[in-house]
């Protein structure tokens, strides 16, 4: 798939972006420990949420079939190191669950709109659908 790289990385930056604002308001004062844990865990998880990701739009899975595969993040994704730096371990068990729901619901709603854009600039017609044989 042509653009794949670029495809991936435009969801990602929405997420930060989000995801900076997000913990902004809600951990003030933790904002550069917090962005760094988070980055960690994308670099981390890089391969696996790229390979979903592209599943997703690309039709292979459904939208249903990605939030099962995306449970499997939840252990993977930890805020608690904010605990030693004086964060209420409410406070990020009430956070954790958010930023990762932000994740998936990001990837989702990009991953619809690049459908969209495709299907228009093609006539309507999604060509990864109609070419199953398209490399990912």
């Amino acid at each position: 798939m042509e653009k794949t790289p670029i495809i991936y990385n435009k969801m990602l930056l929405e997420f930060k972006i989000q995801a900076a604002q997000l913990i902004a308001e809600n951990l003030p004062g933790h904002f550069k420990t917090s962005r760094a844990l988070l980055n960690g865990f994308l670099k981390k998880e890089y391969l696996e949420l790229k390979n979903w990701y592209l599943l997703l739009i690309t039709g292979i899975i459904s939208e249903e079939q990605f939030i099962r595969l995306f449970k499997c993040l939840k252990s993977a994704f930890s805020l608690k190191d904010l605990k030693r730096r004086g964060v209420s371990a409410e406070k990020i068990n009430e956070l954790t669950p958010i930023i990762l729901n932000l994740l998936k619901e990001t990837m989702i709603i990009m991953g619809r709109i690049w459908k969209e854009d495709k299907e228009q600039a093609s006539g309507g017609v999604n060509p990864s659908i109609t070419n199953p044989k398209e490399k990912l």
